[in-house]
């Protein structure tokens, strides 16, 4: 997955350049009549589109570098890229309002007036709304699962919560290492939180609510459940093993 960044960060460098050297592969530019090209800052428009296609293309050439080295997981790195590419549209969104000459007649007089600006204000409200609503979602990823013991079953609160029957539990063991997993299926990993649904390196399908601090973790076997948790210290961790003992009994 690594190897994503790198290859959509060369095709960003690679557009920005085309873009830069043959402005007619910049939309709606290229698909404009003659008359309405003539009013178009075509220099600012081609460097503007360049610099910020080239620049988004090296932020994710290092983080496939980050990636490689083990600076940052494989699915922090993806999400990144999400990132990334969503705060791309921002600055091409203005520089396409900005020199494009959007609005305006032969004479460069403005022949939408405010239709327009009150649309491209729509536009920039729903690529912000966009963005809030990912760093909310990574916000909430960085924060720990909270685990909650009743007196017949447990539950893991959040997105991806669950709750388990102590009487439902064929089997719990404590590990000094996780397992490997081969992905992601459909979850969060910020940093060294985990959450959601994984794929083991075994093919096993797993839900993790992990934080990867050094150990130990429990591992818990349902009939039709393989549950991965841990609490955000060692102390509170084994705290937890010896609450789900007691609770088990």
């Amino acid at each position: 997955m690594h190897y994503m960044n790198l290859g959509m960060g060369l095709f960003m460098i690679f557009m920005g350049w085309l873009c830069y050297r043959y402005p007619k592969f910049i939309n709606p530019y290229g698909g404009m009549p003659p008359e309405r090209q003539a009013l178009v800052d075509i220099d600012g428009l081609k460097k503007a589109t360049g610099l910020t296609l080239g620049i988004a293309g090296l932020l994710l050439i290092v983080l496939f570098f980050l990636g490689i080295f083990h600076v940052v997981s494989e699915v922090l790195a993806v999400d990144a890229m999400t990132v990334i590419v969503l705060a791309m549209l921002i600055p091409l969104f203005i520089a396409m309002k900005k020199y494009n000459g959007f609005g305006r007649d032969k004479s460069g007089s403005s022949y939408m007036g405010s239709r327009l600006g009150s649309s491209s204000k729509w536009v920039l409200v729903i690529i912000a709304l966009t963005m809030a609503a990912v760093l909310v979602v990574i916000i909430v990823s960085l924060k720990p699962t909270a685990i909650s013991l009743g007196e017949e079953s447990f539950k893991t609160n959040g997105a991806y919560g669950v709750e388990v029957r102590y009487d439902d539990i064929v089997s719990m063991e404590i590990l000094d290492e996780m397992p490997a997993m081969q992905m992601r299926v459909n979850g969060s990993s910020i940093g060294n939180i985990n959450k959601g649904h994984y794929l083991t390196k075994e093919g096993e399908k797993c839900l993790l609510f992990v934080t990867y601090n050094g150990g130990p973790y429990i591992e818990i076997r349902t009939s039709d459940k393989l549950i991965y948790m841990n609490r955000s210290t060692s102390v509170e961790t084994k705290e937890l093993i010896e609450e789900l003992k007691g609770a088990k009994l």
